[in-house]
């Protein structure tokens, strides 16, 4: 990784002081680093990637329904992705079309 890749990677983490990183992946032009929310509600922790080339380009994902939109917002006022093109985290338990999936993690009680 280069220095000025590392400076890239520091600075997008950073902005998010809520999130604790964990892991990353150098891909040459790209670094995609892995960390973790606590969420409140429960003893679990939602994940967020993200995805930084060398030009400075971001991508992120998360599972964080409480932290997507903030992620968006955030990344958005640093000019880092455009405006207005968040894309909320969705259960795949909820998709109909997807209910072929075998292995699925279910928490809402459907009648």
């Amino acid at each position: 990784m280069t220095s000025k890749m590392a400076s890239l990677v520091s600075e997008a983490c950073n902005e998010l002081p809520f999130v604790q990183w964990d892991r990353f992946i150098d891909c040459g032009g790209t670094v995609i680093i892995f960390g973790w929310i606590d969420r409140k509600q429960d003893s679990y922790k939602d994940f967020v990637t993200l995805e930084i080339s060398s030009r400075g380009y971001l991508q992120f994902t998360t599972s964080s329904a409480e932290y997507s939109q903030t992620i968006s917002d955030i990344y958005s006022a640093y000019g880092r992705i455009p405006k207005g093109t968040h894309q909320p985290c969705q259960r795949i338990e909820d998709q109909e079309l997807l209910s072929s999936i075998k292995k699925v993690v279910k928490i809402r009680n459907k009648e």
